[in-house]
């Protein structure tokens, strides 16, 4: 199962990554604007406080804000190695 957002690229889930990503791509800032807008209405996990850098879930009409510990075993481990690998 693949979690990232670009096709034919590494699993892309967290926050930071897909912002580098953006601007790589030359997508409009309104997008990343967008998502730090729902970031900031969402900034902590009721469980594991304060997300610095949180997994997304995107769809074409939505943001989500997602806590990496709270994802289970398989994303909290490709989150982990995402930040490791340093995509984006």
């Amino acid at each position: 199962m693949k979690y990232g957002m670009f096709d034919g690229e590494p699993e892309i889930l967290r926050k930071s990554s897909v912002l580098r990503r953006c601007v790589d791509m030359g997508i409009p800032s309104v997008v990343a604007d967008e998502i730090e807008r729902v970031h900031a209405e969402h900034p902590a996990c009721p469980h594991h406080g304060k997300l610095d850098d949180p997994i997304l879930g995107i769809t074409d009409s939505a943001i989500a804000i997602i806590c990496p510990w709270c994802s289970g075993p398989t994303i909290l481990e490709a989150w982990e190695a995402e930040g490791r690998r340093g995509v984006g």
